[in-house]
C-alpha cells in the first residue's frame, strides 16, 4: 500500500479559539465509508505528522505533515480502491508528543 492510498487534498483551520492542550478528535464517521474528517488541536505551532497505521502498526498513509499554527486544524482523510476493510490507527506526532485514535474502515 503506497501513500497513493490515501490523500490529502486539503487541511484548514477550524474556528479561531484558543488551545489549551494537544489533542486528537475522534475521526468521523466512525466507521470510515469513502471518506472521514481527522481534527487535531495545537495549543502553540508546531511541526505535525498525521498519519495511519495498520494494526500490524505499519505506517500506510500520510495525512498531513509540515508546520501548522496553533489552534483547531481539519483533515479530509479519502481512501481509495486499495485499502480494505478493517481496523486501522490515525496517529498525530506533535510538540514531542503522539496521540492515537482508532477507527473502522467498511464498504
Amino acid at each position: 500500500m503506497s501513500d497513493e492510498d490515501f490523500t490529502i487534498q486539503n487541511a484548514s483551520s477550524v474556528g479561531g479559539e484558543t488551545v489549551s492542550a494537544l489533542e486528537l478528535a475522534p475521526v468521523r464517521p466512525n466507521p470510515v465509508r469513502g471518506a472521514g474528517l481527522v481534527g487535531f488541536a495545537l495549543p502553540a505551532a508546531a511541526a505535525v505528522r498525521l498519519s495511519v497505521l495498520d494494526v500490524q502498526g505499519r505506517e500506510v498513509a500520510t495525512l498531513a505533515e509540515g508546520d501548522f499554527a496553533a489552534g483547531r486544524h481539519q483533515v479530509r482523510w479519502e481512501h481509495a480502491g486499495g485499502t480494505g476493510p478493517g481496523l486501522y490507527f490515525v496517529r498525530l506526532s506533535a510538540l514531542g508528543r503522539t496521540l492515537v485514535r482508532r477507527t473502522a474502515v467498511v464498504r
